[in-house]
């Protein structure tokens, strides 16, 4: 296979990853930001649109930026004890970040923001990490 080709074939399957993890991320934590509302953890008061977008434009925030770095970090060290070091402290900077803007889009107190992008964080981290140990 020539370079060029096999160059095109690289970048198209890391943007395959990249927008099924931001699609998984997505079918993940906007149906569970519903049921934080129905459980209280969200104001129950919030629209469905309230609800919905909040939980997807953070994640349109977070989630690309976060994968791009962890794809350019295992391209070029693998995923060793580097890759892991980028993968805790990007998910606690999203972490961090996600509560700092619920806080406000959601207008919340800080703690439970934090406990809204802990849950849902957690929860897709898991579903992803579950889906790479499937298929990968």
């Amino acid at each position: 296979m020539h370079n060029l080709k096999k160059g095109t074939v690289i970048i198209m399957d890391l943007f395959i990853r990249f927008i099924f993890a931001l699609a998984l991320t997505e079918a993940v934590e906007i149906p569970l930001a519903f049921g934080l509302r129905a459980v209280c953890v969200l104001p129950r008061d919030l629209s469905h649109a309230d609800t919905l977008i909040p939980a997807a434009l953070v994640n349109l925030l977070t989630n690309p930026f976060l994968n791009f770095i962890l794809l350019t970090v295992n391209y070029f060290w693998g995923t060793g004890k580097v890759y892991f070091s980028f993968l805790a402290a990007g998910e606690i900077a999203v972490l961090v970040g996600e509560a700092l803007l619920f806080r406000g889009l959601y207008r919340v107190r800080l703690i439970r923001a934090a406990a809204v992008s802990l849950i849902l964080n957690t929860v897709s981290f898991l579903a992803g990490l579950g889906f790479s140990m499937v298929f990968y």
